[in-house]
């Protein structure tokens, strides 16, 4: 029984990691990984590549900055030609958001 209502309080509370995890191909039981296209410019893919990330974790505590601008600055990169954004979650123990930006 004590097994029955974890296991259900878990699935109850998997959507609560604040990542910004969103299914885009249907809720995943377990572990969920999706990419999203954010933009783009009618500007070449530049030579530069920005990456930042942020990690939640229990669903209570997000650590990072997964901003384009945090991106932009670990590259360099001034101007801006595509924005990502990779999603990766494990229930509700850990959840992963990382934003590349490529640019000039």
């Amino acid at each position: 029984l004590f097994l029955s209502v974890l296991f259900t309080g878990l699935l109850g509370l998997s959507g609560c990691a604040n990542t910004g995890v969103q299914s885009q191909s249907g809720a995943a039981l377990f572990f969920q990984s999706n990419a999203e296209a954010v933009t783009a410019t009618g500007l070449p893919t530049g030579p530069k590549r920005g990456v930042s990330c942020s990690q939640n974790y229990l669903g209570a505590a997000t650590l990072g900055d997964a901003s384009v601008e945090a991106a932009k600055q670990s590259a360099g990169i001034s101007t801006v030609t595509t924005v990502d954004r990779y999603y990766h979650r494990i229930l509700t123990f850990y959840g992963q958001l990382c934003t590349v930006v490529t640019g000039h």
